[in-house]
């Protein structure tokens, strides 16, 4: 009112000064007229939503008129991340395909967006939904991923920055609860395969591995036996195999046999134990190719033996020419289905959990996994086991993440529910595939639990 009075007064005469005084009235009033319906959206949205426009520095200072607001991660994902992920991805992320990153949904968008790990705050670049754009050059929206991997890598730190130092720790802590140490593929260790340990009870060798062997028997190679070799009988009621074992608990023994036999008879060795008499053992034909677990001896005459705690020798005396043998098993479970022979050497990398970021265990305490190349593009990972010094803890959810960033393709052990009492526990039989990313000179792999206390 008071300008109006004020240019009412300036004469026709005085028309220069009019328009001057109109632009200066522009210049003063105008922005405030937006100020005020800027915060007059932002009331009408209510306390913890901010709406921001215009350049950067405009959207810095409304930001820092609303701290309160903007330290709320989720509002910080809507003002950076919701719109522009709608935008690029929502053609198929937005109610199709999962992830749902590109919901219109912000709950939605926000869960599968960060709580998800598809976005690492920690290393922007290693976040899943950039290399998702570059190198993989799934479904980018310019003809140049790594243009459209920078664009969202620019965005993610916007959001980042967004959030203040406090707000983001507890993100990162929360996010990377229960997460190990990386670890390198230098760091793999070779040592004794424990798995030759998990049942005292039971002994699985290749029939390769003798002690000695003496007349017509021989160590030969045969493509589909399991570790490529076996033993053949080449001459009738020829030779001898003695194998040593070590039985770790007391009980009633026998033997079984990986055995093939591709003629059209039956064929028989004799098998004894110590000083035990010799028990013949018959096995019928099977196929050119086929290997078959059978037990020693015949239909009415099968082997059992008791055995002490200690040493012992298995010995094989060949009577029909042809017969194989690719493995053999020492046990008390006389329903034995077979089993994989197990290798005497692997390699593992351990993960000492007495470091995990909200539990607390004793030193040693530790999760240990196999480890190997699988190809050249993939690892595979398998025997993933718990070793506790004293008393008992439960975990769920297994998580391997590769170099920080958890594929959900890598979900093998997600299932893993399980209470583990000392010394171990092997939590999964299970192999987990994995593709390589970086190559074994320079990934690093870590561990994440859903839970465990």
């Amino acid at each position: 009112m008071i300008l109006k009075g004020i240019y009412k007064n300036l004469s026709t005469k005085q028309k220069y000064f009019r328009k001057g005084f109109l632009f200066l009235c522009a210049v003063l009033v105008l922005p405030a007229c937006s100020s005020d319906k800027l915060r007059d959206r932002n009331k009408k949205a209510g306390s913890n939503r901010l709406i921001i426009e215009g350049s950067d520095e405009e959207a810095k200072s409304n930001a820092e008129l609303n701290a309160d607001a903007i330290r709320d991660p989720k509002l910080a994902f809507k003002i950076t991340m919701h719109n522009f992920l709608q935008e690029k991805c929502g053609g198929c992320h937005a109610t199709s395909i999962t992830p749902f990153i590109a919901s219109s949904d912000l709950e939605t968008a926000f869960k599968e967006t960060y709580e998800n790990k598809k976005i690492n705050p920690l290393v922007i670049e290693r976040s899943r939904i950039i290399l998702r754009l570059d190198p993989e050059q799934h479904n980018c929206w310019t003809t140049n991923c790594g243009k459209d991997a920078e664009e969202m890598k620019a965005n993610i730190t916007k959001w980042i920055g967004l959030i203040n130092d406090g707000t983001i720790e507890k993100l990162r802590e929360e996010a990377f609860k229960f997460l190990t140490a990386e670890k390198t593929f230098s760091e793999i260790v070779t040592k004794d395969n424990p798995e030759l340990n998990y049942n005292p009870q039971q002994m699985v060798f290749e029939a390769e591995n003798v002690e000695s062997i003496s007349g017509n028997l021989e160590i030969k190679d045969f493509e589909n036996a399991s570790g490529g070799k076996a033993l053949e009988v080449m001459s009738l009621n020829s030779g001898i195999a003695e194998y040593k074992f070590t039985i770790k608990e007391p009980g009633t023994y026998t033997v079984f046999g990986l055995t093939n036999n591709d003629s059209t008879r039956n064929m028989t060795v004799t098998v004894s134990v110590d000083t035990s008499p010799n028990q013949t053992w018959q096995i019928a034909p099977n196929g050119a190719d086929t290997w078959e677990w059978t037990r020693a001896g015949r239909a009415t005459n099968l082997v059992s033996i008791d055995l002490d705690v200690g040493e012992h020798i298995l010995k094989l005396s060949g009577v029909s020419q042809g017969f194989k043998i690719d493995a053999l098993a020492i046990t008390t479970d006389l329903d034995f289905k077979g089993a994989v022979v197990p290798p005497k050497k692997v390699d593992v990398l351990d993960f000492d959990l007495s470091e995990l970021k909200g539990a607390n265990f004793t030193k040693g305490t530790i999760l240990e996994i196999q480890v190997n190349q699988f190809d050249e593009n993939s690892y595979i990972l398998k025997q993933p086991t718990i070793y506790l010094p004293s008393g008992t803890i439960s975990l769920k959810g297994i998580r391997i993440l590769l170099n920080g960033v958890w594929n959900a393709q890598n979900s093998t052990y997600l299932d893993i529910n399980e209470e583990v009492s000392s010394p171990f526990k092997v939590l999964s039989s299970a192999s987990l595939i994995m593709p390589a990313d970086l190559g074994p000179a320079e990934d690093r792999i870590s561990v994440q639990f859903e839970d465990i206390k």
